[in-house]
């Protein structure tokens, strides 16, 4: 039978559409995602490239003022250095007056209060023992350990030296405040032993004026850092991990770039440094990078929730298209399931003008044409089944009408008269059930007379050279099959197995059920056939070949078979050589109902 099936596939509720649907929502929605996040990196990448660039010129600026206020610093000492009347009295060589002293008192404090940068100027000269300051005056009673200290820092002095401990040291001057960096040099005789340390120059600066100078207004941490790398000023930013005064600095500048990121102090920072040149110091200035995605943070998550609520939204928009889709195509699948099931049945689809429609249209009247030409090509095959099997049927007849004949001729010439009438009588009942009223199927019960008035025949002819046995269960004698498929196994395990013996041959005819399969065997005794003619046998029956010319009996036979009830179904021949041959009939229990099987179209004919 044609089956006919559809040439493609649908999955059951469109899920192939589905999966695209839903792979093309979530593929918006990681874009969204995705640019949602290069949008924020992009806004923190360009914050932080604005603050560095507004911290390398703040770092820039502040170390240029500091430097400024140092190198005001280092000319004051050299005017000091330079003073006539402080070379001449520190030299002891010349005479000094009083008023001379006085003078000299407030050339210091005018110095000092020239620049608000610096608190105080001490000077001190060994040999006399005398510290001249800016705002007391001269004095000579100093506490011995303030002397001490002053002459070991003259001595240990080799040029600019940067001090917290000078103001520890003068115990004379308490009411001085203490949180003050004092800048220290030494005095060089001038007049006479050139050369010689004979005093100290001390300009206090307070550290509030640093800090202030370094710029603490914004909120960023600034530190400065002598020429060991240790942090030598901050400025004490309150509540934060901040470094103590003498530690190391815990990041190592980079000498490629003057603003960089690093972690330090348990968060990521945005580094800025430069170099104060005179003091050997290094101003640097963090900001961490929480404090400045703060904004930029929120701005961030708005944006982000904006581009969600987008893909959101365009999601929705596609669930919505894919279920107008889904419902749409929806009875186009199951007009095709229907068709590959078999049905051919289509429900109406409701009329929209819409693409779908057309598609409705076009497949019911595609689903019509198909069919109309199923039905012409169905019924083409089945007169074609039809020929072929009636022309396989009636090339058995000629056969066995020309070894009837041979045989009442072999009689006649013998002059046996008798056996003749007999056989006569045995062709007669033969051809009676043979005929079968037209009908190309024969009961078994019908099949096994038809079979006995044949083994009748040969036995007038062969005499006793031969036994045959017929057993086939009783219960499959109702059952029909297609006429004509025993019998000439029959004939061919007479003629070609069992004739040729000298002794008394044996044929077996065999009819059982096998599950649900119906047996039929012809088992010889005979001489059997070679294995290169059983094995030429199989091909033959394998390929379907039509030549009626080789073994034409099995060839016959199998392929009436295979014509009626379909290729799982045919002989199978078995035989070895001296020992005999079986050859196996497999049929159906149960033959198809529909088409030619049935008969109908056959009778008649």
């Amino acid at each position: 039978m044609l089956k006919f099936r559809a040439p493609l596939h649908f999955p059951r509720c469109t899920t192939g559409l589905q999966r695209l649907m839903a792979l093309l929502a979530a593929v918006a929605v990681l874009l969204s995602l995705f640019f949602g996040a290069v949008f924020a990196y992009l806004n923190r990448q360009d914050i932080y490239q604005t603050v560095g660039m507004e911290m390398e010129y703040d770092v820039q600026r502040v170390s240029s003022n500091m430097d400024a206020q140092l190198d005001n610093i280092q000319s004051i000492f050299d005017e000091l250095l330079n003073d006539d009347f402080l070379q001449r009295y520190a030299s002891n060589i010349f005479d000094t007056s009083p008023f001379q002293l006085m003078d000299f008192n407030k050339r210091l404090q005018s110095m000092a209060n020239r620049n608000h940068f610096i608190d105080t100027i001490d000077v001190f000269i060994d040999r006399q023992g005398v510290l001249f300051t800016s705002d007391s005056g001269p004095t000579e009673h100093l506490d011995p350990r303030t002397k001490e200290y002053l002459r070991q820092s003259m001595e240990n002095s080799k040029g600019l030296s940067i001090t917290r401990d000078y103001r520890l040291n003068l115990y004379y001057w308490l009411f001085r405040p203490q949180s003050h960096i004092t800048f220290t040099f030494p005095v060089y005789k001038l007049y006479g032993g050139k050369g010689e340390t004979v005093g100290l120059v001390a300009i206090s600066v307070r550290e509030s004026s640093l800090l202030k100078l370094m710029g603490n207004e914004d909120g960023r941490y600034r530190l400065l850092l002598n020429q060991k790398g240790e942090v030598f000023l901050t400025n004490g930013v309150e509540g934060d991990c901040f470094p103590d005064q003498g530690e190391s600095f815990a990041v190592e500048l980079s000498q490629d770039k003057r603003v960089f990121q690093a972690k330090a102090y348990g968060e990521k920072q945005l580094l800025a440094y430069s170099f104060i040149s005179y003091a050997d110091w290094t101003l640097v200035v963090m900001t961490p990078l929480s404090h400045l995605t703060g904004n930029a943070g929120s701005l961030s998550r708005y944006a982000f929730f904006l581009v969600l609520l987008n893909a959101l939204l365009l999601l929705a928009g596609e669930i919505l298209i894919m279920r107008h889709i889904s419902n749409r195509i929806q009875p186009l699948v199951q007009m095709m399931e229907n068709v590959e099931h078999g049905s051919g049945q289509t429900e109406p689809v409701e009329k929209i003008q819409d693409e779908f429609s057309y598609l409705f249209d076009s497949f019911h009247v595609m689903q019509q044409r198909i069919k109309q030409q199923f039905n012409e090509i169905y019924h083409l095959s089945l007169l074609q089944k039809e020929a072929n099997l009636n022309l396989m049927h009636e090339q058995v007849k000629p056969h066995f009408i020309y070894n009837i004949f041979y045989n009442m001729n072999w009689m006649l010439q013998l002059k046996k008269y008798d056996k003749l009438e007999d056989m006569v009588e045995a062709v007669a009942d033969f051809f009676k059930k043979s005929l079968n009223n037209g009908k190309p199927l024969i009961s078994i019960k019908d099949e096994a007379h038809m079979l006995e008035s044949y083994i009748t025949i040969q036995h007038m002819r062969f005499g006793d050279r031969f036994q045959t046995k017929l057993e086939i269960q009783p219960e499959l004698m109702e059952i029909h099959i297609l006429g004509h498929l025993i019998q000439p196994l029959v004939e061919n395990a007479i003629h070609y197995g069992v004739e040729p013996l000298t002794c008394q041959g044996l044929v077996i005819i065999r009819g059982y059920l096998s599950g649900e399969r119906l047996i039929f065997e012809v088992e010889d005794n005979g001489v059997g056939i070679e294995p290169d003619m059983l094995l030429d046998i199989r091909r033959t029956l394998s390929k379907a070949q039509t030549d009626t010319g080789r073994y034409f009996a099995l060839n016959n036979v199998h392929q009436r078979i295979q014509i009626l009830y379909g290729e799982a179904y045919g002989l199978e021949v078995e035989s070895e050589v001296g020992k005999g041959t079986l050859v196996r009939i497999r049929l159906p229990k149960t033959p198809p109902k529909n088409g030619i099987s049935s008969g109908i179209g056959l009778e008649g004919k």
